[in-house]
């Protein structure tokens, strides 16, 4: 029983540690949890028991919320020096194991003008890389296939693309 013990708080120590660099989700925690437990020489039974003592243990002291997960992750890639369109942050959650009523419930806020700075933000940078010895039809062209690439609506996309150039 006292071994166990042992293991029961080493693995916990393992996953807090994993917590400490950054907020993850339930999913994130849960394989690494199994990876932890697939190097220990213990059988099945105890590695349920250990998972949901661990699991337990986290959300008491409030370390697992995938809601607060998807909020922050999102508010950050909305911000960021290249922020993510609506769709690019939604698979991007999704991929991390993230319901899909906790995806939507989240990105409720992110609004069309939202996009758009995003987009726009996006456009500038771009346009900053392309080679000036384009034509005007062939920088909208990389312009607009780039931004539709990254995830923007395509009404987002061409509003960003007429601002860019002025047409009217």
């Amino acid at each position: 029983m006292i071994e166990n013990k042992k293991l029961y708080f080493k693995i916990l120590d393992k996953v807090v540690n994993f917590l400490s660099y950054r907020i993850r989700s339930n999913k994130e925690v849960s394989d690494r949890l199994n990876a932890y437990l697939s190097k220990e020489k213990i059988p099945e039974e105890e590695e349920t028991a250990i998972k949901s003592w661990v699991t337990a243990e986290l959300n008491s002291l409030g370390m697992l919320d995938d809601y607060k997960f998807a909020s922050t992750l999102a508010e950050e890639k909305s911000r960021a020096k290249k922020p993510l369109s609506k769709l690019a942050i939604k698979n991007h959650l999704f991929r991390r194991g993230i319901a899909k009523e906790i995806i939507e419930e989240v990105l409720k806020d992110y609004t069309k003008s939202y996009e758009l700075a995003s987009a726009m933000v996006m456009a500038e940078k771009k346009l900053g890389t392309l080679r000036g010895d384009l034509d005007k039809i062939a920088l909208k062209r990389k312009l607009i296939t780039y931004l539709i690439g990254k995830g923007f609506s395509p009404e987002s996309v061409y509003t960003v693309v007429d601002t860019k150039f002025k047409v009217k």
